[in-house]
């Protein structure tokens, strides 16, 4: 479709050359962005980011997703996540489900969720981190303890500082 984008992933040999190229066209009508890819315990991938329904991969009718694929990148399973806007990173946990964190919000997001999932992409729960002038999370990592930590940063809007915001589950 003429002005569409779709997420993509490609396989690089140990010489750099392309063994194959995968995109997955079934995520949005409009805009889909991929923002992170983790390769998993059974040599596939993951990955996350999201998908527009407006006329900009920016508008408030974006939604996160999630796609899992095969050690190929064939498409396995895929998820949207309609309650948040953009699925930033995703990891898979030690159990073999994966834990994903997403904000919200229109000006500046207003919530970041945490979210797990079970291996086949089915939601198990979520926390929401409210209140705290979110601009971004970049990353989300399972600590030794079984716990999350997820890390981004933060503006206090008044003075327009921003600060790095860790938080410990």
């Amino acid at each position: 479709v003429a002005g569409r984008i779709e997420p993509a992933i490609a396989k690089l040999n140990t010489q750099g050359d392309i063994d194959w190229i995968k995109s997955y066209a079934n995520i949005s009508n409009q805009v889909a962005i991929a923002f992170s890819v983790e390769q998993t315990n059974d040599g596939g991938y993951i990955l996350s980011g999201l998908a527009s329904y407006g006329s900009s991969p920016i508008s408030l009718e974006s939604n996160g997703f999630i796609i899992k694929t095969d050690n190929s990148g064939n498409l396995m399973w895929s998820i949207i996540d309609s309650m948040t806007g953009v699925v930033i990173d995703v990891k898979q946990t030690t159990d073999g489900g994966y834990i994903y964190i997403s904000n919200y919000g229109t000006d500046f997001p207003t919530y970041i969720a945490l979210n797990k999932i079970d291996p086949s992409g089915n939601n198990l729960w979520n926390k929401s981190f409210t209140n705290l002038n979110y601009w971004a999370m970049s990353n989300i990592e399972q600590t030794n303890d079984g716990g999350y930590v997820l890390c981004g940063t933060s503006i206090d809007t008044t003075i327009g500082i921003w600060n790095l915001l860790l938080i410990k589950t």
